[in-house]
Formats: structure tokens, C-alpha cells, sequence
């Protein structure tokens, strides 16, 4: 079906058949959308009665003053709401409610907070007081009593090893239960997979839980332990060892001072990601930031299009400097701005499935050709278009069709990018170097 272009004569026509906003849009939503898009509602509609104007200025404020909050107002009447908000006399009805119900001053949100032990239990059950106290930065401050996730100060050292493959790990948690099981899980993607799916790998806790500065410590020594009196090979990234595995506990202060070295907001969370979220998380952010200058460019038609002429393309326009690209569509100038890039390709059923004829792969035509391939997919041709292409069913490896598969490969190289999946299967496993003890070392 051809898509209609809706102008402003079409959509008053239309408009005409319908004795309801509810039922032209319903009935006829492209048209609504179109009049709504472009501002024509209320003059194509004008023909039908507004339900919303036989409530009076006078019936609207003694409604209103039945209810404590605008919130509670809108909850119980929904359309007088609705009719107040048009006729904008929300501000002055408010002015006679209460905001927000509850004025949260210091010694309410303290009296609050002593209810509950953890934060969590705090904002599940009273999230206005929770809100209140993160905008004005008060959470550290009554909360002092409650035990914090992921605050804990103790930890402990542990390491899985396999004294067949001569491989270890060594880490340090504050929940080794949890941690272990990370480890062993099929979604682990740290270093230690290559031992962990191992049968005769095995793990031990090394310390108690102890200080966490005093863990790292023991951490690297018994890292040096393992690897030069015992002769392991350390799975562990080098930069990782020692390090206490959570982000700095952040305070007001330090936050404060954090925030003070930078001369913008994308700076600071760019180079200080956990002081940034702490600013938002505590409510501080307008605090910490407000000797930072404000960057909020105003664009013009001139400065925009300016822009636009840097790109060969709309989607990089549209990429790399989104603001612009919205300028222009907002104010009806992106085509005129845009005059000097290729117009959008229009796909057609002949030339997407002549399109897919020239890919081997459907991943290739997918990446290289995303339009082609959605529309191919909207015409519920895909399958039919791919038909020409191989189905490649991935191989399930095992130690021994691996180690098999190795064999036909006189080097390492050869066999890493021509049989990928296999080299992978054996890497991970740590069973590379048996496989392929029978190929030429180089040098």
C-alpha cells in the first residue's frame, strides 16, 4: 500500500468524518499524527466539541481544593486535571497544595533514615525521603548507620591453579563464595578460563579476610611465590594484581576536590568516571561543577549549514555532531544543507536481491550492506534472497577432534586462521601447545 502524503487540505477532509479526536485517531492515525505533527489539530478539530470545556475556571479550583497535592489531583481526576492544564492554571492551584506532600527538612529525613538498615531498604520504602536527601547531598550524612553494598573493608586471597598445565591465579575478594563462582561459570571472561573448565584444577583460600590494603599486599607476594618458587605461568593481567577490586570510596570532600581539577563536565567524567557517579549518585552534582563554565552553543542557520558542508554523508552528520543535524531538521533546512551529499540510496526488490547475489556470506552482505539487508527483511524475501549461500554449521570441537583438526597444519599461524574455532577451543583449554608439538618452531 502506497504511503499517503498527508497535507493540510487531505487531513481536513479526513477530519471531517469523525465526530471525536479519540475516533479520528483511532480510525485514521496518519492523518492525526500529521495534524499533530504539524500543529493543525485544533483547526481541523474544530468542528468537534471539546468534552473538556463544560468544567468551569470556578468547578476546576473547587475540585482542586478537595486534594493535598497536584499529584493526588491528577490521580482522582485525571480529566479536570487534564482541562486545568490546558487553560495553564496548574501554577496558581498549586499554589495553594502542598509540594510534594512532605517538606523533607534535616531532622525529618534523620528521623526517617533510623528506620532502615540499608539504603536499598530506605528507598524501596520511602523513595521521596530517599530523593529529597540525595538532592541535598544529605544521604552520607543520615545514613551513617547502615551497612553499604560492596563497602566492605576486609578481604581475602585466593588462588585457582593446575599443577598439570603449570598455570595459576591468583585473586583477592570479599566474597570468595560469590567470586569462585564467577570463575567457574561459563560467562567468566577473565584469564583464569584457560584452567578453570580443567577437571584437575583446583582452588584454596590462602589468607583470612583481612584489611584490603593488607590483601593486596599478600596478593603480590604470593604472586612472586607462585611464579618464581613454584614455576607457574600467572594467568593474572599484571596490572590487576594487587589492585583491591571496588572503586575508592567517594565523600563529599573528596568528591569536591576531585571535581575542583577539571574545567568541564566531560572532562571530569572522562578522567574520573567513579568520582563523577558518586556526584550523581550523592545529589552534588550542580555543587562540584558550578565553577565550571557552561558550554551550550547557540546554532544559526549560517553556523549549522557550515557544519553540514564538512560531511560527504547525513549519517555522519548525524553522528558527529547530532546538535547541528537537529538544528537543520527542526527549522526545515537539512535538505538545503545537505545539497551537496549523494541523496539516500532507494532500495527496490530487484536491486537488493541482485545485491545479495554478489555475497558468499550473510554476515559479509549484512555489515557491508545494513539498508539492503533491513529491507530485505522487511519484504519477507531475506531467506529467499540468501539462497544461494552456503549453510555453514559451526563445528562442535571436543579434545579430540581439535587435537585431530591441528594436524593438518604445519604451523601456528596456518592453523589459527584456518580453522579458528578449533585453535580457540584449544587455547582456552590450555592444550595449544600439545596439539601442536608435532609443527616447526620458528627461529
Amino acid at each position: 500500500m502506497p504511503k499517503v502524503k498527508w497535507t493540510y487540505e487531505s487531513v481536513a477532509e479526513e477530519a471531517k468524518k469523525y465526530s471525536s479526536r479519540t475516533e479520528f485517531s483511532e480510525k485514521s492515525g496518519g492523518a492525526y499524527c500529521a495534524a499533530k505533527r504539524n500543529g493543525w489539530l485544533n483547526d481541523v478539530c474544530a468542528h468537534i466539541p471539546n468534552k473538556l470545556l463544560k468544567y468551569t475556571d470556578e468547578h476546576i479550583f473547587a475540585v482542586a481544593s478537595k486534594y493535598r497535592t497536584k499529584s493526588e489531583f491528577q490521580k482522582a481526576e485525571p480529566r479536570i486535571y487534564q482541562s486545568a492544564n490546558e487553560r495553564k492554571l496548574l501554577k496558581q492551584i498549586g499554589e495553594n497544595m502542598e509540594r510534594g506532600g512532605i517538606k523533607w527538612t534535616l531532622e525529618k529525613l534523620k528521623e526517617e533514615a533510623l528506620k532502615y538498615k540499608a539504603r536499598g531498604e530506605f528507598k524501596n520504602n520511602n523513595s521521596p525521603a530517599y530523593g529529597s536527601a540525595r538532592k541535598q547531598g544529605l544521604l552520607d550524612q543520615i545514613c551513617g548507620h547502615m551497612t553499604r553494598a560492596n563497602n566492605n573493608k576486609l578481604r581475602c586471597v585466593y588462588v585457582i591453579y593446575n599443577d598439570r598445565l603449570n598455570m595459576a591465579y591468583i585473586g583477592l575478594t570479599y566474597n570468595l563464595e560469590k567470586r569462585i563462582a564467577n570463575h567457574f561459570s561459563d560467562g567468566n571472561r577473565c584469564h583464569s578460563k584457560r584452567i578453570t573448565k580443567e577437571k584437575d584444577t583446583e582452588f584454596r583460600q590462602v589468607t583470612d579476610y583481612i584489611n584490603a590494603d593488607d590483601a593486596a599486599d599478600r596478593e603480590n607476594e604470593i604472586t612472586e611465590q607462585y611464579a618464581q618458587e613454584h614455576g607457574y605461568q600467572i594467568l593474572n593481567h599484571k596490572a590487576a594484581i594487587g589492585m583491591l577490586g571496588s572503586s575508592p570510596k567517594w565523600n563529599d570532600k573528596a568528591v569536591r576536590s576531585e571535581a575542583a581539577k577539571y574545567q568541564s563536565r566531560s572532562d571530569f567524567q572522562k578522567e574520573s568516571g567513579s568520582a563523577y557517579s558518586a556526584a550523581q549518585r550523592m545529589g552534588i552534582m550542580e555543587l562540584v561543577c558550578s565553577h565550571m563554565p557552561v558550554k551550550k552553543r547557540v546554532w544559526t542557520a549560517e553556523s549549522a549549514s557550515e557544519i553540514a558542508k564538512k560531511y560527504n554523508f547525513r549519517n555522519d552528520l548525524r553522528k558527529n555532531d547530532h546538535s547541528a543535524y537537529l538544528y537543520l531538521s527542526r527549522h526545515g533546512l537539512l535538505e538545503s544543507a545537505c545539497a551537496h551529499m549523494p541523496k539516500p540510496t532507494k532500495h527496490t526488490v530487484e536491486s537488493c536481491m541482485k545485491l545479495a547475489q554478489s555475497y558468499t556470506s550473510r554476515i559479509e552482505f549484512k555489515r557491508e550492506n545494513t539498508g539492503a539487508y533491513s529491507f530485505l527483511i522487511k519484504e519477507g524475501l531475506l531467506q529467499e534472497a540468501l539462497s544461494h549461500m552456503e549453510n555453514k554449521i559451526k563445528t562442535k570441537w571436543c579434545e579430540d577432534s581439535a587435537k585431530e583438526e591441528a594436524k593438518k597444519y604445519t604451523s601456528r599461524n596456518a592453523f589459527q586462521v584456518g580453522t579458528r574455532s578449533a585453535y580457540d577451543f584449544l587455547y582456552n583449554r590450555g592444550l595449544l601447545d600439545a596439539a601442536c608439538s608435532h609443527m616447526k618452531k620458528k627461529g
